[in-house]
This record gives C-alpha cells, structure tokens and sequence, in this order.
C-alpha cells in the first residue's frame, strides 16, 4: 500500500513480503519512504517486485518490478523484464556474500 506521507510528493510504501534472500528470513513487511508523483502508480497494488534493502543508514531501497523493461545493467539480454534482470544480479552476488555477516538494521 502507498500513503502520502507529507508534502513535496513524499509517501509511504509497505510491501507483503514472500521471500528473503540474506538474512534468509525476517519481517513478513518491508516499509520505506519514496518520493515523486509516480510513486503510487509504480507500488500498485499486486505488482510483483524484487526489493533490496541496503543495511546502510540513509540508502533507499533498489527495485525491480514485473513488466518492466530490464535495466541497462542486464547487457547479455537473459532477463525478459526488470525482475529478472534482479533475480539475476542476486544469484551473481550471492557466492561472493556468503560468508559475508549482516549487521545493523540490514
């Protein structure tokens, strides 16, 4: 769901959460502040995305929505639309983090 949270096009998002990835579990919502007039058509309800959360103090979230065109970070052409393209770059960052901890508030 998308709600206004005060002026200059600033809102709230709270997304049902199906799967983590590392940590591989934790909340079942995931909720953030975005901003721009798009905002509440892009969180649509039923949309299927694949958000990432940076552990870092102040880094909003990356997203990767369904129906999307990719990136221009997925150059061999094997993601049909951007959330391919983001399960994609996960499944190549993913041997490198491992053995990598998560700490903080990520």
């Amino acid at each position: 769901r998308v709600e206004a949270a005060g002026g200059d096009d600033r809102y709230r998002v709270v997304l049902d959460v199906e799967r983590h990835y590392k940590p591989a579990s934790g909340e079942r919502t995931v909720t953030f502040v975005d901003q721009g007039a798009n905002v509440p058509a892009y969180y649509r309800t039923g949309a299927r995305m694949l958000v990432l959360v940076s552990s870092l103090p102040g880094e909003g979230p990356e997203t990767y929505r369904a129906g999307d065109p990719p990136y221009a970070e997925d150059r061999t052409g094997a993601a049909q639309d951007a959330l391919a393209e983001g399960r994609l770059r996960i499944e190549r960052a993913l041997p490198a983090a491992r053995h990598l901890t998560c700490e903080g508030g990520g």
